[in-house]
């Protein structure tokens, strides 16, 4: 159903997270599902420029339920991303979205780093690019992309490899019905290939 109603070419949907892809022109392979439908991992290919080295897609629903579940599930997704052949090549050109279900930003309200898994973020801040905050710019406002009554936070974010830094120009956030969820659509814009 969602297919139809976004018309994209490609999908890969578990009980909890997706990917689509709305451009013919690239080819999208799912490589890895988790047991719990909270991880997909899909690379993404050109078939007519086969020089051109493929952009991985690592999105994500983490565990709401409790901050020790939480850096569970995330030193079980960083062991995963550690355990690919290439590894290293895979971060330069990774884009990691998804329901982090924590707020990265500390400059955020009602904020504290033990709400954070620690680990987690070392890594993120290490290899991958927040596309959703200018740490460097104190005047930058982070875009919220939850709501719920009252309560209005950031839970959604994008990062990218260094490779897609330089490659990224926009952000968006657009709220959809309530009726749907009470998440925001969090897209980028990227020049993907140059």
């Amino acid at each position: 159903m969602l297919d139809l109603k976004f018309q994209s070419v490609q999908s890969i949907w578990t009980s909890k997270c997706g990917i689509f892809n709305f451009n013919r022109n690239i080819h999208m392979e799912k490589i890895h599902i988790s047991d719990d439908d909270r991880i997909i991992f899909a690379k993404l290919t050109i078939p007519a420029e086969p020089d051109l080295l493929p952009i991985y897609v690592l999105n994500i629903y983490a565990t709401a339920d409790s901050s020790q579940n939480r850096a569970i599930f995330y030193n079980s997704l960083m062991n995963y991303i550690k355990s690919l052949d290439s590894y290293g090549d895979i971060l330069e050109r990774l884009i990691l979205a998804g329901d982090f279900n924590f707020q990265y930003d500390l400059r955020l309200p009602n904020n504290a780093p033990t709400k954070r898994p620690a680990a987690f973020v070392l890594f993120t801040d290490t290899f991958l690019h927040d596309c959703n905050n200018n740490y460097s710019d104190s005047l930058f406002e982070t875009l919220p992309t939850f709501r719920r009554g009252k309560v209005i936070k950031t839970l959604d974010y994008i990062m990218v490899g260094r490779q897609l830094k330089e490659l990224y120009f926009d952000n968006n956030v657009e709220h959809v019905s309530s009726v749907w969820t009470d998440h925001a659509l969090y897209t980028t814009a990227q020049l993907m290939f140059s």
